[in-house]
């Protein structure tokens, strides 16, 4: 009764041979279909795959040929430390710089190689360094000397920083060094040409300031701060000119009003930027300073001021008695065939005013002699200055 109900449902006694193998041979067509299908999908992205492992292969290896070509270039070399600090990598640059074996430097921290020093400077980098070490920091530019077995005397100069795994876990350092005897002894050579002019211009009578491109305090001695001693605190390297101009201006009390003080300010500033000769700069104390600057070819300024307090007495005294005497006296330079200067007594008696002449000094001294007479006064002054005898 089941079976009938069951072959009745399913159609089983009308299923023959042929109808049994075609859905076979369907389904055995889809699946090799289906299989060959992923074989083509499979060797594609296979060569697909193998393709890009080469050109990352060829990355790889053209990124190590860079780095080499790099280091070959490079007068540093590359270093490894592990937890305990001792070298694990060292490049092949340091090996080649003075019979420096691996040997004698894997395995070994960075203090097996110091030699002991009395220089308070490198003793102190030292400790710099010692407390990165303890608190894993990265350093830069480390200086010291060293020796291996087989080397001489090499003075280092390491930078690094501290590396972990993802845990955070610390596993030494990584940096670069190199040989920086040559470099160290260059630095000490320009100290010591720095030292040397810091004390030619420390024993100058005069007062000596030099400032770089951007108007900015190189150094000055210390007669310099002591001329201006109201300010001598802004007188350190990098404080511009400006700063010092305006800083100065505040002890002065000749200004009527705040424009008048930004004025003389202005003026002194470009005076400065562009000097056009010496001139006399009277102090908040009376003193009297001629200053003189001078740009230099790389564009910096040096400045001289020399105190000519009693030279200024003098010239009030001769000026007092030239006054008393009715005299007038005046200097002339014969080879430029112009007036350099002239007392007030001289303009009075001429009757031009002392503003004119000192403002047009070669003119006005043309305008106070008679035109018919100018010829025979300028050969007499050069005849006078030939000889080197008075007239």
């Amino acid at each position: 009764m089941l079976s009938v109900v069951a072959g009745q449902g399913f159609g089983f006694r009308s299923l023959t041979r042929l109808g049994l193998a075609v859905p076979f041979l369907v389904g055995t067509g889809i699946t090799y279909c289906l299989l060959r299908m992923m074989q083509k999908h499979l060797r594609q992205s296979g060569e697909a795959l193998r393709r890009e492992f080469e050109q990352r292969i060829l990355d790889l290896k053209e990124v190590e040929d860079r780095f080499q070509q790099y280091a070959e270039t490079s007068n540093e070399w590359f270093w490894e430390t592990d937890e305990e600090n001792r070298f694990v990598f060292l490049s092949s640059y340091l090996f080649e710089i003075g019979g420096v074996n691996p040997e004698d430097v894997l395995g070994r921290r960075r203090e097996d190689l110091r030699l002991e020093s009395i220089d308070a400077v490198e003793n102190e980098q030292w400790d710099q360094y010692l407390h990165c070490m303890e608190q894993r920091l990265p350093f830069k530019n480390f200086y010291y000397r060293g020796k291996t077995a087989n080397s001489s005397e090499i003075t280092f100069r390491f930078s690094g920083k501290p590396y972990f795994d993802k845990s955070g876990q610390y596993l030494g350092y990584r940096g670069s060094a190199m040989d920086a005897t040559e470099d160290l002894e260059r630095r000490k050579q320009q100290q010591h040409i720095q030292d040397l002019i810091f004390t030619a211009t420390s024993v100058l009578a005069d007062g000596f300031a030099l400032f770089d491109t951007d108007n900015r305090l190189i150094m000055c001695n210390a007669r310099y701060r002591e001329i201006y001693s109201d300010i001598a605190d802004k007188y350190e390297p990098g404080t511009s000119f400006t700063e010092i101009t305006e800083a100065y201006a505040e002890t002065l009390s000749i200004f009527a009003n705040e424009a008048e003080k930004l004025a003389w300010i202005e003026k002194r500033i470009a005076l400065h930027q562009n000097p056009e000769g010496p001139y006399d700069q009277q102090l908040r104390q009376g003193e009297w300073v001629r200053v003189i600057d001078h740009k230099l070819p790389g564009g910096g300024t040096v400045g001289l001021r020399i105190d000519i307090t009693a030279t200024k007495r003098i010239e009030e005294e001769l000026e007092n008695a030239e006054r008393m005497a009715h005299m007038g006296s005046w200097r002339w330079d014969a080879r430029n065939k112009r007036l350099i200067s002239c007392s007030q007594e001289y303009a009075l008696i001429h009757g031009v005013p002392m503003d004119l002449i000192h403002s047009h000094l070669d003119q006005q001294f043309s305008q106070v002699i008679h035109v018919d007479d100018r010829e025979r006064v300028g050969q007499l002054f050069d005849e006078t200055d030939r000889k080197n005898v008075p007239y």
